[in-house]
């Protein structure tokens, strides 16, 4: 037995203004036109039911509990259910049973894991599917030839009337603020016209938008119907109750029903438009008497919905394109006057038209390095400036736009008439640079159904009683900025942050080859001066060696111990110098040669400067080396002998006194290295390795002029290298390099 019924009078009062919160898709009841049902999906029982199934089977709800259909109704034909419950997923799931040998069609989905089936009595159309198949193939015909929104709204409406038979056929589009309006309207010529009229957000909350995105095609069959409730209400699956966002008989909000009644409706239907998952509008079909149209014509009106959601679409891509193809255009002419002019400002306002015309705007402020410049109808200076610190301190974003600025800032109403729209990117917010576009107000007049604002007066399942027109004049608004026009400012934004970035890129690049040629000068007067001198001082070096020995050998007998010696330290000293001045001459042309690459074998160079070196006997005599094997590199053979011959001769030079000479020559990684085992050095002397003339070593302790390694640098260098070393005291040295 059945513990409670449920109709409209046993419904409590409801609270109007809290239609955004009713839980519409869990109403618990149907319209009774039809039969509910849900069926245990492993047994194929009966486990929920609406109570008017027990009025029309003449059977106690308790009995129809936990039977299966074949007990209570008949198939068509008698595997019908089976079929439909293996194909359930993968086609429309539908078909056709007896009740009391009444023909109804029935549908099949699932809820929450629960069977949910759907019957209405069978509705015999003329012509039958294929009819249906034809108008809807022809008005979909008809949607692809329309060349705008307005004319595709029409043939909507047009088609769906004529297919469906209802008094009224409207194309209801929702606005960028909520409210709707009626866009196109196909009616009995005795109706009034409903075209033209807004109706506010509340009108449709967001729960029933949500609804219409998930189930495209809603009918009443009878706003006067009394709902028959759901036994018992909670899912048995879930323990909660039945979500009907999917069903077909899926009954309707008090507060909806007496709405339609407040309009005079008595059946209506709603299709949905859907653009991008978004709900853009939706075919409103109203008829004054009730009804009901069969599956065939629901699914022809559906698939019609579909077809006008693409051509939606497509007609507002097709806007988008063509408005994006003549604003790139625009950009690009934009981009290339700023780059003739080297300036921001001069590139913008030379042709300001078409800077106006990137988003069609009719006027424009370019704030760049502190100047401001105005373009076509806008705010004064000062009163620009004011706008721009304002935008720094509240607006984080690099763009902003606004169709009522005076609603953000205050005091802007006084320059409403020429700037009410706002649409602004930030080049740069810590120098105030932006380039901000004005649209001026648009006193509009917009005609409601209804006062919007006058309260309803609301009782419960009274809402709103009038739609007898309402006008409003609005005023402080400009004509709203499309996402198009956001994008293409945002897109101008990025061209001229490139744009500078370009120029100052070319503007650094000038600068550095100006650098670059002058500091090439200086080392070319360098290396001349330095490769002129130590040219010129190798004849007075010879000289003095050369007079030295005559001395020494002519006049042995009548010289001194200590003027013997002192020849002796002038002729060592020349030697030195004579060694100092080739170090400086090789260093001089080994920054003037160019560098001639080849393929070079380094094991094999490295073996031969191995031998060349010990065959000159002291430091390096003797000399135990070991060579990786299949060493190669690119670079100039000639001075890639000089680097190992550098490196070798280091070697040996710094091994410790009572040692062999030992090095390793090899590869890791990318580098190759030269390890030699001998007295090392400290790391934290490491940068002065490679400066010239620049020794960790007293003369007289270890040979050389400091010369030799600053030289094997610049070789590395030249080679597009680097050149490194690690060392310890007393644990030898180990110098990397990588050739480029």
């Amino acid at each position: 037995m059945v513990p409670w019924r449920h109709g409209l009078s046993d419904t409590p009062p409801l609270d109007v203004t809290a239609c955004d919160r009713e839980p519409i898709h869990i109403p618990g009841s149907i319209q009774p036109y039809g039969l509910f049902f849900t069926l245990n999906p492993q047994t194929g029982r009966v486990a929920q039911v609406s109570l008017n199934v027990a009025e029309r089977l003449n059977r106690p709800v308790d009995e129809i509990i936990g039977r299966t259909m074949e007990e209570l109704v008949v198939p068509v034909p008698p595997t019908a259910l089976e079929e439909v419950f293996e194909d359930l997923g993968r086609r429309p799931s539908v078909g056709r049973m007896l009740v009391k040998e009444v023909p109804h069609e029935f549908s099949v989905h699932v809820s929450e894991g629960i069977l949910v089936l759907e019957l209405e009595p069978e509705v015999t159309m003329a012509g039958g599917a294929a009819s249906r198949y034809r108008e809807a193939r022809s008005a979909i015909a008809d949607f692809r030839a329309t060349t705008t929104l307005r004319q595709l709204a029409e043939s909507v409406a047009r088609n769906v009337r004529s297919m469906a038979g209802f008094d009224r056929v409207m194309v209801y589009r929702f606005l960028e603020d909520g409210t709707g309006m009626v866009f196109a309207e196909d009616r009995r010529q005795d109706l009034d016209s409903w075209l033209g009229l807004h109706y506010p957000a509340s009108d449709i909350p967001k729960q029933a938008r949500a609804l219409y995105v998930r189930n495209p095609l809603r009918l009443i069959h009878d706003v006067s119907y009394t709902p028959s409730p759901i036994y018992p209400q909670q899912n048995p699956m879930t323990g909660l109750p039945l979500d009907m966002s999917q069903s077909v008989l899926r009954s309707v909000s008090p507060i909806h029903v007496q709405y339609l009644k407040n309009m005079g409706v008595g059946a209506s239907m709603s299709i949905s438009l859907v653009r991008n998952g978004v709900l853009w509008g939706l075919v409103a079909c109203h008829n004054e008497t009730p009804w009901q149209g069969g599956s065939d014509l629901r699914a022809a009106l559906e698939l019609i919905g579909q077809a006008a959601s693409l051509q939606i679409g497509e007609l507002e891509a097709r806007t988008d394109r063509e408005f994006r193809d003549r604003a790139w255009a625009l950009q690009d002419r934009l981009v290339d006057r700023m780059v003739a002019s080297k300036s921001v400002s001069a590139g913008l306002s030379e042709q300001g038209h078409e800077l106006l015309d990137l988003v069609n705007s009719t006027g424009a402020a370019v704030v760049h390095r502190g100047k401001v410049t105005l373009i076509g109808a806008t705010p004064n200076e000062s009163q620009v400036r004011r706008l721009v610190a304002w935008l720094r301190e509240t607006e984080k974003g690099d763009t902003f736009q606004t169709d009522a600025l005076s609603d953000l800032l205050p005091g802007s109403a006084e320059y409403a008439p020429v700037a009410s729209g706002v649409l602004a990117v930030a080049n740069s917010r810590r120098q105030e640079e932006y380039v901000i576009w004005f649209r001026p107000e648009v006193v509009r007049t917009v005609t409601w159904a209804g006062d919007p604002n006058k309260p309803t007066g609301v009782t419960a399942l009274n809402p709103r009683t009038s739609f007898a027109e309402w006008q409003e004049t609005k005023r402080g608004r400009s004509r709203a900025w499309t996402a198009a026009e956001a994008r293409a400012a945002a897109d101008l934004r990025v061209a001229i942050l490139e744009s500078e970035v370009h120029a100052l890129n070319a503007e650094l690049e000038i600068r550095v080859q100006e650098r670059t040629a002058q500091l090439q000068k200086a080392v070319d007067e360098l290396n001349g001066f330095t490769y002129s001198v130590s040219h010129d001082l190798r004849t007075p070096l010879r000289g003095m060696i050369g007079h030295s020995r005559i001395i020494i050998e002519e006049h042995a007998a009548s010289l001194t111990p200590d003027i013997r010696q002192g020849l002796m330290k002038i002729e060592a000293a020349a030697l030195k110098m004579g060694d100092l001045v080739e170090g400086l001459l090789q260093f001089a042309r080994l920054g003037r040669q160019e560098v001639s690459r080849a393929d070079v074998d380094l094991s094999g160079l490295a073996s031969d400067v191995a031998e060349r070196l010990a065959a000159l006997g002291p430091p390096c005599g003797g000399l135990q080396i070991t060579i990786q094997p299949g060493l190669r590199a690119q670079g100039d053979p000639r001075q890639l002998e000089i680097l190992l011959t550098t490196l070798l001769d280091n070697g040996c030079k710094y091994r410790n006194p009572d040692q062999t000479p030992e090095i390793e020559i090899g590869r890791d990684g990318d580098a190759f290295f030269v390890r030699n085992v001998g007295v090392g050095f400290e790391m934290e002397y490491v940068d002065k390795l490679f400066q010239p003339f620049h020794r960790l070593h007293v003369d007289g302790e270890y040979p050389g002029t400091g010369i030799g390694l600053a030289n094997a640098k610049r070789i590395v260098e030249r080679h597009h290298g680097r050149i490194w070393a690690e060392g310890r005291p007393g644990d030898g040295a180990t110098f990397y390099f990588t050739l480029g």
